[in-house]
């Protein structure tokens, strides 16, 4: 029975840590998972922005192409007194006339007229339009490739890229093109005012955001060649032309080495005597003068020779013993006794 319960109870243990690490692995693979899609995300930003300024623009240009009010216009005598006042557009003119000023758009008795200029602006803004219309899908298709990180869908990455960048730049120069010929429209008399109306200042809007739309997709070009050049370097394992170019180590061959000593220091590092411990005061003791709480002196070197007594010799220089001696020492100090003035032995009290 004994036996049996801790074979259950192994089975339950050995249960809990598969479940746990299988919880563990799960998280893991979650927490992968949000990250490389917040990078996607990160990297479908710009053409994302791109491609909500491309609507954007599209709409503005759809509102801005069908009305008359490019500009307004006012026919003044010498006296100031208002004759005739209207607005046009990119294709016809629109008049009012003393006294009842009833707005006529179809034979406007006018002498402001529209010149080719203005035709030759609405052509090119239709032309733009449908330039935008061909963006857009390009742009819609790079942010989903972006979002789902695909190298290689319908398209190619940088020939979708340079598709787009070049369908926007053209478009840019046209809308640079529609702002010029549509301020430059019309021909009229000195004594007529124009204006210009609402729906020139959206183009001058739709100007703007093609320009962003361009800066936008530049910015997305330098990002994706930044990320190519660094994807290359990866592969090739940093070597060529790319470690030359920004590889600032220096190499040290004797770097972890032990440092390299003459024979004589090598020896007289390795016969060094082991120095004392230090003196350990006893309880209540302050020493007062008294040697009982120190050391015992290092042991004398034995009798014999110097390389029998276990200290290094001392180094000469210049082949000279840097030693003096003392031709007076003795082992033991001579016998002290009294003697008077004539050097003779003297015995007893002073």
């Amino acid at each position: 029975m004994g036996a049996e319960r801790k074979a259950v109870r192994l089975d339950r243990k050995r249960a809990i840590a598969r479940s746990g690490k299988e919880e563990s692995g799960s998280h893991f693979n979650r927490s992968n998972m949000f990250r490389s899609f917040s990078m996607n995300l990160g990297a479908a930003v710009l053409p994302g922005c791109q491609a909500i300024l491309c609507f954007f623009n599209i709409v503005l240009q759809l509102v801005s192409l069908p009305p008359s009010y490019w500009g307004t216009f006012t026919a003044k005598t010498d006296q100031g007194a208002v004759l005739e006042r209207g607005h046009f557009g990119l294709w016809y003119v629109c008049s009012e006339h003393v006294p009842f000023f009833f707005e006529d758009c179809e034979s406007p008795l006018t002498y402001l007229r529209l010149t080719g200029m203005s035709t030759a602006a609405g052509a090119l803004a239709i032309i733009h339009l449908l330039f935008l219309l061909g963006a857009f899908p390009l742009i819609l298709m790079r942010t989903v490739q972006a979002i789902r990180s695909i190298q290689d869908g319908c398209l190619d990455v940088h020939f979708l890229c340079l598709a787009k960048t070049t369908v926007t730049v053209i478009g840019l120069v046209l809308a640079v093109i529609v702002v010029i010929l549509g301020s430059m429209g019309t021909d009229h008399p000195s004594n007529y005012e124009v204006l210009q109306g609402w729906a020139f200042w959206i183009q001058v809007v739709i100007l703007i955001i093609d320009i962003f739309l361009v800066l936008v997709g530049a910015l997305e070009n330098i990002q994706l060649w930044k990320l190519q050049n660094m994807q290359e370097a990866a592969n090739t394992g940093g070597g060529g032309s790319y470690q030359d170019d920004f590889s600032e180590t220096y190499s040290n061959p004797g770097f972890g080495r032990q440092p390299v000593y003459d024979a004589q220091q090598r020896a007289y590092d390795n016969e060094l005597p082991v120095p004392p411990p230090p003196a350990v005061p006893s309880e209540g003791s302050d020493f007062n003068g008294s040697t009982a709480g120190l050391p015992p002196p290092p042991p004398l070197p034995p009798p014999g020779g110097d390389e029998d007594s276990g200290y290094p010799e001392p180094i000469p220089a210049n082949g000279a013993d840097l030693t003096y001696q003392n031709p007076t020492f003795e082992d033991a100090s001579p016998g002290a006794q009294r003697r008077n003035v004539n050097n003779e032995p003297r015995y007893g009290n002073i």
